[in-house]
């Protein structure tokens, strides 16, 4: 997408915990040309990716309505075309081997 002459990166990130949202934002915040939407979920992710154009999926591995290689899965499926990245934390991780 250009926007005023610009090339604009359109980022969706899907996270739940909105402590590492607010990571993300402040990672990028300084960085031109990126555009983030964020959703907490699948299934808002779907309607966002169904209704509007993305670049790439920045993601969380572990989501309240998927968990992790499902979640890699239905994304790639639904939406081959669009670059996916994975994100997890170490604390999720944990929480889902116990």
């Amino acid at each position: 997408m250009t926007i005023e002459g610009k090339e604009i990166i359109r980022v969706l990130l899907i996270e739940d915990n909105p402590e590492h949202a607010d990571i993300f934002f402040e990672t990028v915040k300084d960085l031109d040309g990126f555009d983030v939407t964020h959703v907490e979920n699948l299934n808002a992710a779907y309607l966002k990716l169904d209704t509007e154009q993305f670049d790439i999926i920045v993601s969380d591995l572990f989501l309240p309505d998927s968990e992790g290689s499902q979640t890699v899965e239905v994304l790639k499926l639904r939406f081959p075309q669009i670059p996916l990245v994975v994100l997890s934390s170490v604390e999720d991780l944990k929480a889902k081997i116990k």
